[in-house]
Order: C-alpha cells, then sequence, then structure tokens
C-alpha cells in the first residue's frame, strides 16, 4: 500500500516569531509531511528560522499572499497539501483529521472552520475581520451554493487534482475567495472541521488590512460573480436602465392617452435609449454566460485529468 504524499504548505511575510512553532508543530503532528515555507520578500530572519527548524523555502520575491500561495502549487508535488498561515494563529493538532477526512472520503477540500474556546463567533479576531468574514461567506452561500460557514479560513487541506486545477490568477488574501470559487466550479467535494482558533502574539502583527484587502477580496468576489455567472450578472446590470426607462415612459404615454400628444421627445428619446442600454446587456449576458460554460466544463475537465489519490501502487 502505498501512503499518501503530504506537504505542509505555510505562506509567510515578516513571521520571524512564529513561523518556527508552525513548522515543529506540523512536524509533531503530521511527521511524514514534506513542510514548504513560502517567503514573501520577508524583512526580517523568516527564512532562516524556517530552515534551521527543518522546512524547505521558496522564495517569491513578488508580493502577496496569492502569489506566495501559488507559487507553491505549482512548484510543490503531493498527493494532499495543507495550507496554513505562518502567524501561529491555527491549531496543527487538527491536521491529522482533516486529512484523514480528505483521504478516507475523498474530499477535495476541507477547511478548518475558525472557533475560540467558549466562542463559537471566533471572538480572538478582531470584530471587522468576523464582520467581513460573515458577510462574505453569506456571499459566498447565496451566489455559488456553497455551504460554507468560515469563507476566508486560512487552514484547509486539498487535493492534488484539486491544486493543480487550480488557475491561480491570486495575488493577495483573496486567495481564499478564488480557492471557493474553484471548489464550486468544479464540483469539488467539500466539508468543514471545526478547529481552534489562537490569537496572534504581540510580537507578530497580522498583515490583513480591514477596509483595504476587505475591499479587494470584495470586488474579487464580484468579478468572479461577473466571469462566472455573467447572465445573472448583467441582469442586475440592465435592471436599473429598465427601470429607469420605465419611469420615463410611464408619464408620457399616460400624457398621450389623455391628449393624444407627445410633448417630451427628449425624455421619450432618453427612455428608448435606456431600455436599448438594458437589451443589449441582456444579450452580452447570454452571449458571455455560454462563452463562461465552456470554461467552467474545461476547468471540470482539468479537476478530473488528475487522478485521484489510490493507495494501491
Amino acid at each position: 500500500m502505498r501512503p499518501p504524499e503530504i506537504a505542509v504548505l505555510v505562506p509567510c511575510l515578516d513571521e520571524a516569531a512564529t513561523v518556527g512553532q508552525v513548522v515543529d508543530d506540523f512536524r509533531k503532528y503530521i511527521p511524514q509531511a514534506r513542510i514548504v515555507v513560502a517567503d514573501n520578500g520577508s524583512s526580517d530572519e523568516t527564512n532562516k528560522i524556517a530552515k534551521s527548524h527543518g522546512a524547505q523555502v521558496i522564495c517569491e520575491t513578488r508580493p502577496g499572499k496569492g502569489h506566495a500561495v501559488c507559487r507553491m502549487f505549482a512548484d510543490v508535488e503531493a498527493d494532499f497539501y495543507v495550507l496554513v498561515d505562518g502567524d501561529g494563529t491555527y491549531d496543527a493538532s487538527a491536521a491529522p483529521e482533516m486529512l484523514q477526512l480528505a483521504i478516507r472520503q475523498s474530499m477535495d477540500m476541507v477547511n478548518g472552520k475558525r472557533v475560540t474556546e467558549g466562542d463559537s463567533t471566533g471572538g480572538e479576531y478582531r470584530s471587522g475581520h468576523r464582520f467581513g468574514n460573515e458577510t462574505l461567506t453569506n456571499a459566498f452561500r447565496k451566489l455559488f451554493s456553497l455551504d460554507i460557514t468560515d469563507a476566508l479560513t486560512g487552514y484547509r487541506v486539498m487535493s492534488k487534482r484539486f491544486i493543480k486545477s487550480f488557475p491561480g490568477r491570486s495575488t493577495g488574501f483573496e486567495i481564499e475567495t478564488d480557492l471557493n470559487v474553484h471548489a464550486a466550479l468544479t464540483g469539488a467535494n467539500y466539508c468543514e472541521v471545526p478547529t481552534k482558533y489562537i490569537s496572534r502574539p504581540s510580537s507578530s502583527p497580522s498583515k490583513l488590512n480591514t477596509y483595504k484587502d476587505g475591499w479587494r477580496i470584495s470586488m474579487r468576489l464580484f468579478k468572479l460573480f461577473r466571469d462566472f455567472k455573467p447572465e445573472s450578472a448583467f441582469w442586475m446590470f440592465a435592471i436599473p436602465w429598465f427601470a429607469f426607462a420605465a419611469i420615463a415612459t410611464i408619464p408620457i404615454f399616460i400624457e398621450y392617452l389623455e391628449t393624444g400628444l407627445v410633448p417630451r421627445f427628449p425624455t421619450l428619446i432618453m427612455a428608448a435609449a435606456a431600455f436599448i442600454i438594458g437589451i443589449n446587456l441582456v444579450a452580452a449576458g447570454w452571449v458571455i454566460s455560454r462563452i463562461a460554460q465552456v470554461r467552467t466544463e474545461e476547468l471540470r475537465l482539468s479537476y478530473l485529468a488528475t487522478p485521484a489519490y489510490s493507495a494501491e501502487p
């Protein structure tokens, strides 16, 4: 029987205070795993400390967590991948359970749902982060029918076929957004496991900006919705134009019925133009929807092209 090859992927930026402990913890709970740290241009001793604790280090000079993660996805070969932040906020003891779910139940993505002791709402991370996470999670559930409760968790176990079919267009913290959408589009099997969330040490400040990165993640979600569900998106764009055309036309029509005259031609022309714009948007959505369907089918075929893990040699 062939045991699965496991890789722990740790994207890092200035995590000298925590990366050594993260490497040691995952070495303890997954001793057979290959641990790879992606140094994303750190100005401290992250690189040196990771190596001294036995991790392989990949240097990614392009700034942004997404670049670091996608670099590891491209360069590291394994049957299953554990993706975890290098800030020491995730519980390594949950990794064996997450891996067993992925292996035994053929899960392509197992998310570590963040839960703090005595507080199921996750009070260990800032209220702004929690509110943004809940908002985006609800958006994922509605737009992509994803049954998840923690959309932006940085702790995941993923299969090789899931990773190697991932397009890898992310540059920053929107990487989690893209992974969720990839699961929805490929029809991958996924689930969640409650995992303890730990406060960051004071010596390791968060790199996530609540407003700036929250806006980037929201815009990324919107663009993915536009690209992969264009018919719905373009209908949303068209509705205001149809509404304007109707509001402008109704009084003109009423006046015509009463007097038989159409004295406000400029308003009528504007209403007609708005209606035509709406029609064009709907037509564009139909055309792009077909293109998006082809792209989704190609993504699914790419996913299926990588064989699932088998314990038989």
